[in-house]
Formats: structure tokens, sequence, C-alpha cells
């Protein structure tokens, strides 16, 4: 495994998608 490499691009997409509902039930964000 790549040490620079932390999330896989799974994670990565799924931590993403998270922050995208998030910032959709805070717009004041």
């Amino acid at each position: 495994m790549n040490k620079s490499n932390k999330f896989s691009p799974e994670v990565r997409e799924r931590a993403v998608r998270m922050v995208q509902e998030h910032r959709g039930e805070y717009p004041s964000l």
C-alpha cells in the first residue's frame, strides 16, 4: 500500500458525497 495515498478512490468519493450532502443541509456554510 502507498503511504502517501491514505484514502482509496472509493473512500474519497464517499467523503466528497458526505460533504456535499452536509453542504445541502447547511447552506449558510
